[in-house]
């Protein structure tokens, strides 16, 4: 009996054994095809869409399955990852084009500049022009009868001379306040420029700690799924350990009904050889 019993157990923990490394073995294969997806999809699948690739290719799982593989193999879904891309790109993208806009506005001052200096320079010569109508006009009365003429040519220069001083006042105030306006432009885009880069440090932060928390979040996953794990095996062990003691406890009730029968035929025999002996 207790050879059967050793053997019975024997055979139960081989059999327990062949049927974990089965499913040990199915678990693998199927990993290897939840990571296939999960990478297929740039590694933004969460596990209803890998779960649903799997059922499309015929693969005998379930959901819960497919969450628990892709937690344990730290397979994160990276939604996240796009946008905060997309803010960081959009944050330095904003930036160098305040930075650009920065420079066109300078580059217009310095012309504006520039423009300043030519109309300098045309009141400068309307002010010559002016000054050598005057002193036509002088020598043309000095001239008397004769520098009539000149002194009509000498008044229309001197009139010319003067629009052109009023035109160019005018276009010296039109210049100032496109440089005032200029000014405030830069200002502005400087602060702007400034904002800027501090949303995109802020963004970097944000993306830091969001990766952070990401890897967090799978650390913590993966140590819930071990536990979980641990624990089915614990409870497989304590069922192959009920199973035994039951395979056990059969055995000791044969034992005892063995024993019982040979306390039976020993009284039997007994009474067989008193009866020889009377």
């Amino acid at each position: 009996m207790c050879a059967r019993l050793r053997v019975s157990r024997s055979g139960f923990y081989e059999w327990r054994d062949r049927d974990v490394s089965a499913t040990a073995r199915r678990r693998t294969d199927i990993s290897r095809v939840v990571e296939f997806s999960f990478t297929e999809s740039d590694e933004t699948y969460g596990y209803r869409r890998v779960y649903a690739d799997l059922v499309r290719w015929e693969v005998d799982c379930s959901l819960e399955l497919v969450r628990s593989i892709m937690r344990e193999l730290g397979l994160v879904p990276c939604q996240p990852r796009p946008w905060r891309h997309s803010l960081t790109e959009a944050a330095a993208e904003s930036a160098r084009t305040a930075q650009r806009t920065n420079e066109i506005v300078a580059r217009l001052g310095q012309s504006s500049t520039e423009i300043s200096s030519v109309v300098k320079l045309i009141t400068s010569i309307a002010e010559q022009t002016n000054l050598l109508a005057l002193n036509a006009t002088i020598e043309a009365a000095r001239a008397g009868e004769s520098g009539k003429g000149f002194a009509v040519a000498a008044t229309e220069v001197k009139d010319l001379a003067q629009e052109t001083a009023k035109a160019t006042d005018d276009i010296s105030r039109r210049i100032a306040a496109i440089q005032s306006e200029t000014d405030q432009a830069g200002a502005a885009i400087g602060e702007i420029t400034s904002v800027t880069h501090r949303i995109n440090d802020y963004t970097s932060t944000i993306a830091a700690a969001v990766e952070e928390q990401t890897a967090t979040t799978t650390e913590m996953s993966r140590n819930v799924n071990d536990a979980a794990t641990s624990a089915a095996d614990i409870a497989a062990t304590i069922s192959g350990v009920a199973q035994a003691a039951d395979s056990t406890a059969t055995g000791a009730t044969q034992t005892q009904t063995t024993a019982q029968d040979l306390a039976r035929m020993a009284a039997e025999l007994q009474t067989t050889v008193a009866t020889y002996q009377v």
